[in-house]
């Protein structure tokens, strides 16, 4: 699970939502708190109520990139996330079911 971005008026209903979560996944939870998040690479403001206003590229992203960034691609992803590694152990089919019935539940 990552980069899940929850909300409620009442703040204990929210701890009770983390801690429940928390028992259920094997990593502890990095939890933000505030009216400006950054989100996906956005900018969730909540300052103003009953409104969102959501900016991108900021400043600090914009900083970040490298400084030569021509060229052109198909798509946005990595070549390597498209090759399989066939020498690599296979995952026992007990447990790919396990993963894939897990995998549909989110």
């Amino acid at each position: 699970m990552d980069d899940l971005k929850t909300s409620h008026i009442d703040k204990t209903v929210l701890e009770g939502y983390f801690k429940n979560l928390d028992k259920k996944i094997w990593e502890k939870l990095a939890i933000t708190r505030g009216k400006v998040l950054e989100y996906l690479g956005l900018a969730i403001d909540n300052r103003t109520k009953r409104k969102v206003k959501m900016s991108s590229f900021d400043e600090k992203f914009m900083d970040e990139l490298p400084p030569n960034m021509e060229g052109m691609l198909k798509t946005p992803a990595s070549s390597h996330l498209f090759k399989a590694n066939q020498e690599c152990e296979k995952i026992p089919e007990d447990k790919v079911q396990i993963f894939r019935h897990l995998a549909k539940l989110l």
